[in-house]
């Protein structure tokens, strides 16, 4: 692309609303990842007794065992949807620019 065609493609609106959506959901699934993260070290901090204390006696797993289990799998599922948007949304718009500008 020169640098004239790479302007145009930068100040198209398309590009403006495809970027945006996606700084949008990546910001948010950011902030939810970190802050469950944050959660968890924080309990590790500062309730050590909860988070060490069994689910029922005579268990072997703690609650921050469980915690820990829960947030691996939030992490999974938030990266499963975000591909399976991503694919199915910003694959659409990416095609539509793409075709519009004469690069498919």
């Amino acid at each position: 692309m020169s640098n004239i065609e790479s302007e145009r493609f930068l100040n198209h609106a398309g590009f403006i609303h495809y970027s945006k959506i996606k700084n949008r959901v990546n910001f948010w699934l950011t902030i939810l990842l970190l802050s469950s993260y944050s959660v968890y070290v924080g309990a590790m901090a500062f309730a050590p007794i909860w988070m060490s204390s069994p689910l029922w006696d005579g268990s072997t797993i703690t609650t921050g065992i469980l915690l820990a289990i829960i947030l691996l799998f939030s992490g999974i599922i938030c990266s499963g949807l975000y591909v399976l948007w991503a694919n199915r949304v910003l694959d659409k718009l990416k095609q539509e620019l793409l075709k519009e500008f004469g690069h498919e």
